[in-house]
């Protein structure tokens, strides 16, 4: 993904997990529209911020970037 994209997926996962967890598909559908691996990575970094996988005390000096990269390397929907 380039920079845009990569921004674009951050913006979108912000505005995904505020959303009710019955909401987000349609949401991430709506959004991603054809763009496979955008959706992909937003589904996998939803699912596992959902499941309490995520402890942000640990992500100190992570980017979003590597973040999403390591979650898809251990998550495929």
């Amino acid at each position: 993904m380039d920079k845009q994209r990569w921004v674009q997926l951050e913006e979108l996962f912000h505005a995904a997990k505020e959303l009710p967890s019955g909401e987000r598909d349609a949401f991430v559908a709506g959004r991603c529209g054809t763009a496979a691996e955008l959706r992909q990575t937003l589904l996998s970094l939803l699912h596992v911020e959902g499941a309490g996988m995520l402890d942000p005390a640990e992500l100190n000096g992570w980017n979003f970037e590597k973040l999403c990269n390591a979650v898809n390397a251990i998550h495929q929907p």
